[in-house]
């Protein structure tokens, strides 16, 4: 395959230009709040006392876990394996499902909150797809 200076191209065209950019600004202000979580921690845990934050519940943590796992199951387990916007669509439903999940409501009310959901999954699943492919022009797996 041709490289970009082949083909008279400048290197600052070539599409992984932007994304790039983006994850170092992404690692730059993740590394900002990462110090920032550890010195209020180390601060909570040098001076206990009242009206300092709640430590991480179980809860938290397991949400975290659940999270991480779908998107590692989505980029590993569904992309590639099935149709872009299928495997999308099912992320998404999932993520929704899980997160908005009520056990404090009635039944109908889950019912209804999974149909929204199965409706948002499947237009970001469609919208992602038709707005890479037919205005970026760019072949999703």
């Amino acid at each position: 395959m041709p490289r970009f200076l082949e083909r008279g191209i400048e290197i600052f065209t070539a599409p992984g230009v932007v994304p790039g950019f983006y994850g170092v600004v992404l690692i730059i202000l993740s590394s900002i709040l990462m110090l920032r979580a550890l010195r209020r921690r180390a601060a909570h845990l040098a001076t206990p006392g009242e009206g300092q934050p709640e430590t991480t519940t179980t809860n938290d943590n397991t949400r975290l876990a659940v999270a991480a796992a779908l998107g590692i199951l989505y980029a590993v387990g569904l992309i590639g394996r099935v149709p872009f916007w299928l495997g999308t669509a099912a992320y998404v439903f999932a993520f929704i499902a899980y997160f908005e999940w009520d056990t404090a409501s009635d039944r109908r009310q889950r019912q209804r909150n999974l149909v929204i959901a199965a409706t948002i999954a499947l237009a970001a699943g469609l919208g992602v797809w038709l707005v890479f492919e037919k205005l970026f022009l760019v072949r999703l797996p």
